[in-house]
């Protein structure tokens, strides 16, 4: 994919998007996919006061000593198709090289060392850390929201933290690890490692 592309409903095309085997080019700022250790991504609505005007995109991709952010803005409808399906198109044509290397890493190091940090979250084989305070992994539930994932105590209320998909990095690969925690049998994967 090599193209230039709008960034708002007004803006004519002039940024430049390359998107190639192994990197990402925009406008001036480029980013090699084996590099990348943090993604965020996500719409949100743009506001005026309480009225909706518009969709922000979001697509960020942070390395160590780099950061490529992609930002588009349609404003009263104006080019949404057009803003959705590059928003969608970028986030397909970088999930393998990036995210399934990153959630692959990510269950790895949480596997052989026994902890990793999430957003505000320490992610341990026992369960996670929030607000310095443990809650097992069978007293963990989480929740899939539509702009966060909130991860709540069972038998304390009190006890929760929601990670926006736009604030905090790697919330996508924080649900696919809870997923395999809990879906596919991961658990007793950590539970042996840990003995």
């Amino acid at each position: 994919m090599e193209e230039l592309i709008k960034i708002t409903s007004f803006s004519k095309p002039d940024k430049i998007l390359k998107i190639l085997k192994d990197e990402l080019i925009y406008d001036s700022s480029t980013i090699n996919f084996n590099e990348v250790n943090c993604f965020k991504y996500g719409t949100e609505p743009i506001q005026l006061d309480m009225f909706h005007i518009g969709r922000r995109y979001v697509i960020d991709l942070k390395a160590e000593e780099k950061q490529v952010k992609i930002i588009f803005k349609s404003y009263f409808g104006i080019s949404k198709t057009y803003f959705t399906n590059m928003f969608q198109e970028i986030i397909n044509r970088i999930w393998k090289d990036v995210a399934t290397r990153i959630i692959e890493s990510t269950i790895n190091t949480l596997v052989e060392r026994g902890e990793l940090k999430i957003g505000k979250c320490l992610i341990t084989n026992k369960g996670i850390i929030i607000s310095d305070i443990l809650i097992p992994w069978i007293d963990l539930s989480y929740q899939k929201n539509y702009d966060r994932l909130t991860l709540n105590s069972k038998t304390n209320s009190k006890l929760w933290t929601n990670l926006y998909y736009l604030q905090d990095y790697n919330v996508d690969v924080l649900m696919v690890v809870l997923d395999w925690i809990f879906k596919e049998n991961g658990l007793d994967e950590l539970k042996i490692q840990s003995d």
